[in-house]
């Protein structure tokens, strides 16, 4: 079945005008577009694991790169790890929220929430365990656990941080007694559970209310990034701030940064979702200079995930469609160098969250846990960046030249492609866009309407992976 576009008026004029001389004058303006992004396929997918029909929300890789932990929700929320070598995919399962390793995979931290139900009770906390594959179900390895009344919590899971030193670790709280009262984290020694520093990062309201830390997350040079949110209220209005707290200078300041963030596995490359008219941002922390930006994507609804590769190069993101569809969620890769999107992850398989694996050879999703070949895929990139000739498009002018208000091209494509249908004058330069955006294989019909393009000769150029389309057409108002 053929795809119709109508933009404008329909037509009322027929014929068409092919100036051969200046069909070659314009390819000559024209650069070669090579065949970025990749477009993923499931020969990139080396294994699905974890619950097959639960959305895994957080997906993150062991240091080791041999294992990987997730957390899904259903009836209830369950936190789940697998060895990535394990051709059976056995999976650990228990339950809980928000995993988290430490730097030397040494603990698996998680918080959780349970609710006991009628004549019962709800409890909430953290706990951390030592990672062993053997013993890591065992009530004995459990290094670490605070429940919400060791640390004046509320009724939702604990955010935290596991420091850099496998030492201390950070866990958002709100409550408290008298001056005390507020939103809080509190620093613990992961060994002896003992308090070793509490900061009080936000205020009560007037009316005895408290904003909770809904992320939080490591920043290197000992620095706490964090996201304080609370629902508005007829007393109390509704607050969201991003914030940090520096801890060598004890001094709590609000950014623009935007969670999600991501640190490079070396720490040394930092990237967070939005800036002006952007959807993430990249830095480079030794320096403290942005070192790349990836554009507003225009159904970006939001983005949910983020993660840099380990050297800082690729960033992955997921984020949700248009209309905010959000089942499942789109995820691509950014070259950072390039300052180009480079694969696009299969719609089937996108989901919530991703991950790259510290060792660089793996990247992950969650809907069901994908595990995906990364240096298969950067192949695939690093030949698609060479460019390639270009070669024909089969596209039809339907209707006239010259035209007073309208005119349609149709053309198919032979397989998905990155395509741009515009409007250019004599020189090259653009004077309208019609679309820009990834076609699945198919026919297709686009009319366009040109009421507001000035009387003269242009070009329609249609660029669809390696394949073109340029052909004159004469506005006559």
């Amino acid at each position: 079945m053929e795809k119709q576009f109508s933009i404008g008026n329909p037509p009322h004029t027929k014929g068409v005008v092919c100036a051969f001389v200046l069909f070659l004058l314009a390819y000559a303006v024209l650069p070669l577009r090579s065949e970025l992004p990749v477009i993923g396929d499931l020969s990139d997918v080396v294994w699905k694991g974890g619950h097959p029909v639960y959305p895994h929300y957080s997906v993150t890789f062991h240091p080791s790169s041999q294992y990987i932990a997730g957390h899904y929700g259903g009836l209830g929320t369950y936190v789940e790890w697998m060895e990535i070598a394990d051709s059976t995919k056995k999976v650990w399962r228990f339950p809980g929220t928000l995993p988290q390793f430490s730097k030397s995979g040494k603990y698996l931290g998680y918080s959780y929430y349970s609710f006991k139900g009628e004549g019962g009770y709800d409890e909430s906390g953290v706990k951390i365990l030592e990672f062993k594959v053997d013993t890591i179900a065992k009530a004995d390895s459990i290094v670490f656990w605070k429940r919400w009344y060791e640390i004046s919590g509320g009724d939702y899971s604990p955010l935290f941080v596991i420091f850099p030193d496998e030492k201390t670790i950070a866990i958002g709280t709100a409550g408290g007694e008298g001056k005390d009262f507020g939103t809080r984290i509190n620093l613990y020694n992961i060994e002896t559970g003992e308090l070793i520093r509490s900061k009080k990062v936000f205020k009560p309201f007037s009316d005895g209310t408290l904003a909770l830390i809904y992320e939080m997350a490591y920043i290197p040079n000992n620095r706490i990034i964090f996201r304080v949110y609370k629902s508005p209220l007829r007393t109390s209005p509704r607050v969201e701030k991003t914030m940090i707290w520096d801890l060598e200078k004890d001094t709590i300041m609000e950014t623009w940064w935007r969670f999600p963030v991501a640190v490079s596995f070396d720490e040394r490359f930092f990237a967070c979702a939005g800036g002006s008219g952007r959807t993430a941002t990249v830095y480079d922390l030794t320096t403290g200079q942005e070192v790349g930006f990836v554009p507003a994507i225009k159904s970006n609804m939001g983005v949910e995930g983020l993660a840099l590769s380990p050297e800082g190069r690729y960033l992955m993101f997921v984020f949700s469609g248009e209309g905010g569809d959000p089942t499942p969620n789109y995820i691509n890769i950014w070259d950072v160098t390039l300052g180009k999107m480079v694969y696009v992850i299969p719609r089937r398989l996108a989901g919530y969250s991703c991950a790259f694996s510290p060792d660089g050879r793996y990247l992950a999703i969650g809907y069901t846990i994908f595990l995906l070949d990364f240096e298969k895929i950067k192949r695939k990139i690093e030949m698609a960046s060479v460019p390639q000739p270009p070669q024909p498009l089969v596209a039809t002018i339907i209707y006239p030249n010259p035209t007073h208000d309208v005119v349609q091209v149709k053309f198919t494509l032979d397989k998905s492609a990155p395509t741009v249908i515009k409007i250019v004058d004599l020189a090259g330069k653009e004077v309208k866009t019609i679309e820009d955006k990834i076609l699945p294989e198919g026919e297709y019909v686009y009319t366009i309407d040109l009421t507001k393009v000035v009387s003269g000769a242009y070009y329609l150029q249609i660029n669809a992976g390696t394949k073109n389309f340029n052909e004159q057409i004469v506005v006559s108002h």
